[in-house]
């Protein structure tokens, strides 16, 4: 038993709508996005801003920082819950958009 409909939050546009497009693209990275699609599942890739995928960006950034290989949580770390908290409060993340 598995997934069958995944939806996957992501905050580099142009990295969405070239998946989302099936540009091609000549990087390893992409060759393996695409194979990792094309799996018997349905999956929706959107676009989100980063202050939208606050506790994704703040987990990456954790894990970029371990020398392990594989780290499991069974809470959220305490970074994560304060961006969790903060939601739940309804506190948001003003976003700077230049209209020049």
């Amino acid at each position: 038993m598995g997934f069958k409909n995944v939806e996957v939050e992501y905050d580099a546009l142009q990295v969405v709508e070239a998946i989302n497009k099936k540009l091609q693209r000549r990087s390893e990275a992409y060759r393996l996005i695409q194979e990792l699609l094309s799996g018997e599942w349905n999956v929706r890739l959107n676009h989100v801003f980063r202050e939208g995928n606050r506790c994704a960006d703040k987990i990456a950034s954790l894990g970029a920082s371990q020398t392990e290989q594989k780290l499991v949580w069974f809470t959220p770390p305490k970074a994560v819950q304060e961006i969790l908290k903060e939601y739940l409060l309804g506190i948001g993340v003003p976003r700077y958009v230049d209209h020049t």
